[in-house]
């Protein structure tokens, strides 16, 4: 530890030589990690917008869907033996509380208005249980959720439908549908009420109406409830991986009595998202080696410009007895300090940017268009830090910092002791 502080007290001492150039060097390292840090907190923002909004929408963490519908994604299969299904998630549900479920059923259709018309995806949910898995009661900005079925068929739909059509609570629309045979349907409906959610895909596509009176409709008989999946909203996502796991073994399990099902996660049922968020980390690092590549040819050159104009000193050094490695040591130390320095000078604005950032956020909405083409995406990111990302960027910057000083070491060790002392 001596050796330690002495190494350190004579880095300190040699960058207050020169405090032009160490000035330099150590805002070079404080913006490339403000740009970083910014970076990765902005791309937490986006991965977390593009999985919190289709999350939030009802597809859950986990869906239980009937077999083979993520290789062909058709709306219309039918999730069997729904009770049984129900029965081994409310067991699960006493073991371990920390998940919600519903069942949905989806269909899609046309909803119309005199001339106007649009396509919809639309999706037959329980009223109360869709509170636990989906947020558009929440969202709810006009008249009233969903209610237990009636007389009167009810229906949500977005703001961006009601206002494009000049459509409002209590108004009725023609919700159009084919059935279990293939016929085209059409029924009168009520808007009970008219959501605003985080993305605007999410309020043109997605109309929820009540599962018992969709399956009436669809099926033509009363007093049954078809399900197209189970979405299964888990406490984070930390959780998925276990919650799958369990739910594999007590779903799939030989003689199970709930049928064949497969067991899908956001990764299955949004694989073009997911692989974009896997591509985009795996870029993230090589854009930070990249960044940090051109912090550390500015600090080689600024630790060489250093000990060239230490050479008589070193010289003396050496002649004095000092050996090699601790000329190395010192000059790495040297080069490591002035990192550190203005790489946590870079943390800590980074930090309050982020923080700055993260309570009003950064509106996309001049690229809405272009983020449609992306699913259930938003506009509006919240940028966050993890301390992995602090982390690992410090990290890189301290390996950068002392491969930056290896070659001015390694001539600084290389000088000749009468040579360095005379030579002017």
């Amino acid at each position: 530890m001596s050796k330690l502080s002495i190494f350190i007290r004579m880095g300190i001492r040699n960058i207050l030589r020169q405090k032009k150039r160490s000035s330099i060097v150590f805002s070079a390292a404080a913006v490339g990690m403000l740009g970083i840090l910014f970076g990765a907190g902005f791309m937490n923002g986006m991965f977390a917008m593009f999985t919190d909004s289709a999350i939030e929408s009802g597809m859950g963490h986990i869906q239980i869907r009937p077999e083979g519908y993520v290789k062909s994604r058709k709306t219309g299969m039918v999730l069997q033996r729904g009770l049984e299904i129900q029965s081994h998630l409310e067991k699960l549900k006493k073991k371990s509380p920390h998940f919600n479920y519903a069942f949905r059923m989806e269909r899609e259709g046309l909803i119309r208005m005199g001339s106007d018309s649009v396509g919809v995806v639309i999706y037959g949910v329980d009223p109360e249980m869709e509170k636990g898995i989906s947020r558009f009661d929440e969202w709810l900005i006009r008249g009233e959720y969903l209610k237990s079925p009636g007389d009167e068929m009810t229906i949500l739909m977005g703001k961006a439908n009601a206002d494009k059509m000049g459509l409002d609570t209590g108004d009725y629309v023609i919700l159009s549908l084919a059935n279990a045979l293939g016929d085209p349907v059409s029924v009168r409906v009520r808007i009970s009420g008219i959501f605003q959610s985080i993305a605007e895909p999410i309020d043109k596509y997605m109309v929820l109406v009540e599962r018992g009176q969709l399956s009436r409709i669809y099926l033509g008989k009363t007093g049954i409830k078809s399900s197209g999946y189970a979405a299964i909203l888990a406490h984070s996502m930390v959780d998925v991986p276990i919650l799958k796991r369990i739910l594999q073994d007590n779903l799939l399990a030989a003689g199970s009595t709930a049928g064949k099902v497969e067991i899908a996660d956001y990764a299955d049922l949004e694989p073009g998202i997911a692989r974009m968020i896997e591509i985009s980390r795996s870029s993230m690092m090589i854009f930070y080696v990249i960044l940090l590549s051109g912090f550390a040819l500015t600090l080689m050159n600024t630790i060489l410009m250093s000990v060239m104009e230490r050479t008589r000193e070193i010289g003396m050094m050496m002649a004095m007895g000092a050996r090699g490695t601790i000329i190395f040591l010192q000059i790495v130390t040297e080069s490591v300090l002035l990192s550190a320095l203005g790489s946590l000078a870079g943390i800590l604005l980074g930090v309050v940017v982020i923080l700055v950032l993260s309570g009003p956020g950064i509106s996309l909405a001049a690229f809405a268009k272009g983020m449609e083409m992306m699913g259930k995406s938003g506009t509006l990111i919240y940028p966050s830090l993890a301390w992995f990302d602090v982390i690992s960027s410090f990290s890189i910057a301290m390996i950068m910092s002392i491969a930056a000083s290896v070659y001015p070491a390694w001539k600084a060790v290389r000088m000749l002791p009468v040579k360095a002392i005379y030579d002017r």
